[in-house]
C-alpha cells in the first residue's frame, strides 16, 4: 500500500503543477543547451504536438509514475516479486530529472537548484579550500548574486540575504569537500547533487537494513517520499544529517554504542535541523527505561562514552572552521537561522507553513523583514518535550525515540520564523521509519499528520487559492462586510500575494502537529477520530465553503476539475481555472458550455456549485466511515479524505469525494442485501466518472444480482437522462494530456486517435474482472486493494483524466489499509 500511494502521489504533484517546468523550457528555447545534448540521448526528447500546451517532461514522468503504480499492484495481487520496481521509480523520478539540472547547469555555466544547497555551496567550499572562512563572506558578485539580481521571485520578496550569509555548518563542507575535490582533479564543475544523491541512497540502504521485516517500504519511504522527491532533485541537502542519523541508529541497534554517538555528533555538525533529535536520541542510547532514571549515575555511565563520542566529534569537524572568524560563525549559523541578524529572511519563508503565517494574515508584522515573539510557543512545546521523553523512555526502543523526536521537531519547526518545505524532509522520513520499527501507536497517527503535512506544502507552495483570493480582495472589498472583514479577513494582504492560502497552509500543518503529539501521548481512538474529523472541517470544508462564496460574491466562479467547472459553466456561471497549467504561462482559461459533460449538465442544472454536493458528501464519508469500518481503523480510514489529492480536488470542483461516499453507500447497502441500492449506487458513481464502474463492481461484488444489475442501469440513467433530455450530446472526447498510456503516446509525438476505443473496452473488461475476481478473493483488504488497482487501470488507458482523479485509487489504498466490513465484503 505504501509504495503505490507514493508514486501516485509523486504522479499528482508533477501532473497538476509542474515543478520541472524549467527544465523543458530551457530546452525548448536555450540553442546553447539544446546544442549540448549528446546524439545518445536525441531520440528520447519530447515531441509533443504543439496543440498540447503541457510540459512534455512532468507529462512523462506523471505518467511513467503511475504506470509503475500500477505494475506494483498487479504484482501485489498477483504475489509476484516487485521489490525491483522501487529503485527503477527511484531512478526515473530522481535520478534522472536530477542528472538532467545538473547537466543544464553544467551546460549554461549556470547552476539550477536552491540557491543555498546548490549556487553557495561550491563558492563556500572554494573559500574553505582557500583556508578562509564561508560565514560573513559577501557573495554578491558571484554567479549567486547574478542570479538572485535576475530572480523574478526575490525581487517580489526583497533581496537574497543568503548573498551575505551563510547558513550551513562545518560538517557540511567536510562531507562535500570529496566531492568538490574530486570535481577539481577533473576540471569539471562542482554540484553538490552529486553527494546528496549518494546521501540519498545511503539513507534508502540504511532503512532497509533497520527494517528488514519491511525493507521494500522502508526504502520507499525514503526514495519515493513525496515530500522528499522534489526537494532532492532541486538540491536540498537535507537528506545528508537525515543519512547520517539513520546510520547512528543503526550502530545502535547493532550493539556498537560509541559509533553511534561519533555519527550522531557528526549528523549535528551537518545542519541544525536535526538537533532537536539529539535529546531523544541520547536518552535512548543510555538506554533509559522512565524518566526518573535520568538522574540515575548508571544512566550517565551507559551514556558518557556515546555522548563524549558525540562531543568530540562535534567539536573536531565544528571548532577548526568556526574559529576562523568566530563572530561570523555565530552571526551566520545561529543569529541568522534565529532570525536575530540585521537582515533576516523573509518572516515566515517564501512561503512556509507555519505558525508565521497566522500571524502574517492576522497583521502581526508591518514588514517581512520585522520579528514576531513566536518563542512564547515554546511555553507549549517544552512541556510537550518532557511528556513525549516520559513517553519514550516508557516505550523503548529506537523507534520511539524518532518518533518522540520527530513531533518534537515539527512542534518547534511550526513555531519557527521561517518554516521551507524542505526542512520537512528529516521528519518526512524518520517518522514513518519509526512506525515501521515497531512504534506501539495506530497507522493513523503516522499517516494523518504526514498527509495533511503534504496538503500543507501544496497549498502554501504552489498557490492554488491564489487567483481565488486575489480575485475577492480586489473586486469584494472590505466595507461590504464590515464587522465581519475586521474578524475574519486578513489584515496585512499587500505582505504576501496569497493570505488565504497561507493561512489555509498554517492550519492544516498545525492539526498535523497536534495530531501526531496527541497521538503519540495516547490520545484514545475516539479522540482521533473527533481530530481528524475537525481537520477535514478546517482544512476540507471550511477552504470548499470559502471558495464557494469568493464566486458567488464576485461573480467568476474558480475550478480546476473539469467536472466542477462544467457543471458551473451549464449553470450559466462565469468558471475559471485556479490556476494555470499552462506550459507557455497562458491564463487560467475559462470553461464553456459547449464542452459540459452530460452528467455535469445534470449536476448543474440540479445544484448550480457542485461543491455543494462535495460538503454533502464529506458529511456522508464520516458517517459512513462511523458505521462500517471497525473502532480501532477508523482514524485511519479518514485519512483518505486528509490526502492532498482529496484536500485540493474537494476545494476546486472535483468529484472524487462524491464517488468516495457513493462506492462506502454501495458497499453499505450490498452487505445489508439491498441490490437494487447497492446497484443504483454504484451506477450514480458510474455515472459521475466511468472509471469508477470498476471500483463500484468489485466493492458490490457479493451483492451482484438481477437487482444489482437493474439498480446499476437505474442509477446510470438518473445521472444522464436529464442532460441528454436537455439537449447535451456526449462527444467523442479528444486525446490531450491524462495520467498514463495517452501522456506517453503524446511524448512521442503520437496522438493515438483510437484511445477512446481502446478506454472504453479497458473500463468495461476492468467491471467484469472486478466481478469475477473479487467473489473469490479472502478477504476484504485484498477486495479494495483489486478496486485501487482497476481503477487505476482505468484511469492509466482514459483518453484525458484529471489527475485529480487519483484521489479514488488513493482513497482505496488508505481503505484497504482500514477495511469497512459490512457482511458484503466480510470474508
Amino acid at each position: 500500500m505504501v509504495v503505490p500511494a507514493c508514486l501516485l502521489l509523486v504522479a499528482r504533484e508533477l501532473l497538476l503543477f509542474d515543478p520541472l517546468r524549467v527544465l523543458a523550457w530551457r530546452l525548448a528555447h536555450e540553442p546553447r543547451l539544446a546544442a549540448a545534448v549528446p546524439p545518445w540521448l536525441a531520440p528520447l526528447l519530447p515531441r509533443l504536438p504543439e496543440t498540447v500546451d503541457r510540459d512534455p517532461f512532468a507529462l512523462l514522468l506523471g505518467a511513467l509514475a503511475t504506470t509503475l503504480a500500477l505494475a506494483y499492484l498487479v504484482q501485489a495481487l498477483r504475489g509476484g516479486r516487485r521489490a525491483a520496481l522501487v529503485p527503477a521509480a527511484a531512478l526515473v523520478l530522481v535520478v534522472a530529472p536530477t542528472s538532467a539540472f545538473v547537466g543544464m547547469g553544467a551546460a549554461m555555466d549556470r547552476p539550477y537548484g536552491y540557491d543555498g544547497g546548490v549556487v553557495q555551496l561550491p563558492l563556500a567550499l572554494d573559500r574553505v579550500a582557500a583556508g578562509e572562512t564561508p560565514y560573513g563572506a559577501d557573495y554578491s558578485r558571484s554567479v549567486l548574486g547574478r542570479q538572485a539580481r535576475r530572480s523574478e521571485f526575490w525581487s517580489s520578496y526583497g533581496e537574497n540575504p543568503v548573498l551575505r550569509h551563510h547558513l550551513y555548518l562545518p560538517g557540511t563542507h567536510l562531507l562535500m569537500m570529496p566531492g568538490y575535490l574530486l570535481a577539481r582533479a577533473f576540471g569539471t564543475a562542482f554540484d553538490p547533487r552529486t553527494v546528496t544523491l549518494a546521501a540519498w541512497a545511503l539513507a534508502a540502504a540504511v532503512a532497509a537494513r533497520l527494517a528488514p521485516a519491511r525493507a521494500v517500504a522502508a526504502a520507499a519511504l525514503v526514495l519515493l517520499n513525496p515530500l522528499v522527491y522534489w526537494h532532492q532533485v532541486f538540491g536540498a541537502t537535507d537528506m545528508l544529517p537525515v543519512a547520517v542519523l539513520l546510520s547512528a541508529v543503526l550502530a545502535a541497534e547493532r550493539g556498537r554504542p560509541i559509533l553511534a554517538g561519533a555519527l550522531l555528533g557528526l549528523a549535528l555538525s551537518v545542519k541544525q535541523i536535526v538537533w532537536p533529535y539529539a535529546p531523544f536520541l541520547l536518552v535512548y542510547l543510555g538506554g533509559a527505561r522512565d524518566l526518573r532514571e535520568l538522574a540515575d549515575g548508571a544512566f550517565w555511565r551507559r551514556l558518557a562514552r556515546p555522548l563524549a563520542a558525540a562531543a568530540a566529534v562535534l567539536a573536531v569537524v565544528v571548532t577548526p572552521l568556526a574559529l576562523l572568524d568566530a563572530r561570523a560563525f555565530w552571526a551566520d549559523a545561529v543569529g541568522f537561522m534565529l532570525g536575530r541578524s540585521a537582515d533576516r529572511y523573509p518572516f515566515g519563508g517564501t512561503p512556509g507553513i507555519g505558525l508565521a503565517n497566522v500571524v502574517l494574515y492576522l497583521g502581526g508584522v508591518a514588514s517581512l523583514s520585522d520579528d514576531a515573539p513566536l518563542g512564547l510557543a515554546y511555553l507549549v512545546i517544552l512541556p510537550l518535550c518532557a511528556l513525549l521523553l516520559r513517553w519514550q523512555t516508557r516505550a523503548g526502543g529506537a523507534g520511539a525515540a524518532l518518533a518522540a523526536g520527530s513531533a518534537a521537531f515539527l512542534a518547534a519547526l511550526y513555531a519557527s520564523r521561517m518554516v521551507h518545505p524542505n526542512f520537512l524532509v528529516p521528519a518526512a522520513v524518520l517518522l514513518p521509519l519509526a512506525f515501521l520499527l515497531g512504534v506501539r501507536r495506530r497507522a493513523d497517527v503516522c499517516v494523518a499528520p504526514l498527509l495533511l503535512l503534504l496538503a500543507a506544502v501544496e497549498v502554501a507552495q504552489y498557490g492554488p487559492m491564489r487567483e481565488t483570493g486575489r480575485q475577492l480582495l480586489e473586486s469584494w472589498t472590505p466595507h461590504r462586510l464590515g464587522g465581519l472583514w475586521t474578524l475574519f479577513g486578513p489584515r496585512a494582504p499587500v505582505l504576501t500575494p496569497d493570505p488565504f492560502g497561507l493561512l489555509w497552509s498554517a492550519v492544516l500543518a498545525g492539526l498535523a502537529v497536534a495530531y501526531l503529539a496527541a497521538g503519540l501521548l495516547g490520545a484514545r481512538r475516539r479522540v482521533r477520530f473527533g481530530m481528524a474529523v475537525a481537520a477535514i472541517a478546517a482544512g476540507v470544508a471550511a477552504p470548499t465553503v470559502f471558495v464557494t462564496v469568493a464566486g458567488t460574491a464576485t461573480g467568476t466562479a474558480r475550478a480546476q476539475h473539469a467536472w466542477g467547472g462544467q457543471a458551473l459553466a451549464h449553470d450559466g456561471t462565469v468558471a475559471r481555472e485556479a490556476w494555470s497549467e499552462s506550459f507557455r504561462r497562458d491564463p487560467p482559461r475559462t470553461f464553456t458550455a459547449e464542452r459540459t459533460g452530460v452528467a455535469s449538465a445534470t449536476v448543474g442544472a440540479a445544484v448550480g456549485d457542485p461543491r455543494l454536493l462535495t460538503l454533502g458528501a464529506l458529511v456522508g464519508v464520516v458517517l459512513l466511515v462511523a458505521r462500517l469500518v471497525p473502532p480501532p481503523d477508523r482514524p485511519l480510514a479518514l485519512a483518505a479524505v486528509l490526502s492532498p489529492a482529496t484536500v485540493t480536488g474537494a476545494v476546486f470542483g472535483a468529484p472524487e469525494v462524491a464517488l468516495l461516499a457513493l462506492l462506502l453507500a454501495a458497499g453499505w447497502a450490498a452487505g445489508a442485501g439491498r441490490g437494487l441500492s447497492a446497484g443504483a449506487l454504484a451506477g450514480a458513481a458510474a455515472g459521475v466518472q466511468g472509471h469508477a464502474v470498476a471500483p463500484a463492481t468489485a466493492i458490490t461484488a457479493r451483492a451482484t444480482s438481477r437487482l444489482f444489475m437493474a439498480g446499476l442501469t437505474l442509477g446510470w440513467t438518473a445521472l444522464w437522462a436529464p442532460g441528454l433530455l436537455a439537449g447535451v450530446r456526449p462527444g467523442w472526447p479528444g486525446v490531450e494530456a491524462g495520467v498514463g498510456l495517452g501522456n506517453l503516446l503524446l511524448y512521442v509525438g503520437w496522438p493515438p486517435t483510437w484511445l477512446p476505443v481502446l478506454s472504453t473496452a479497458v473500463t468495461l473488461g476492468a467491471a467484469v474482472a472486478a466481478w469475477r475476481l473479487a467473489s473469490r478473493l479472502p478477504d476484504a483488504s485484498t477486495r479494495l486493494l483489486l478496486a485501487a488497482a482497476l481503477s487505476l487501470l482505468a484511469l492509466w488507458a482514459a483518453p484525458h483524466p484529471s489527475p485529480h482523479a487519483l484521489a479514488l485509487p488513493l482513497a482505496l489504498l488508505a481503505l484497504a489499509a482500514a477495511p469497512p466490513d459490512p457482511p458484503a465484503l466480510r470474508s
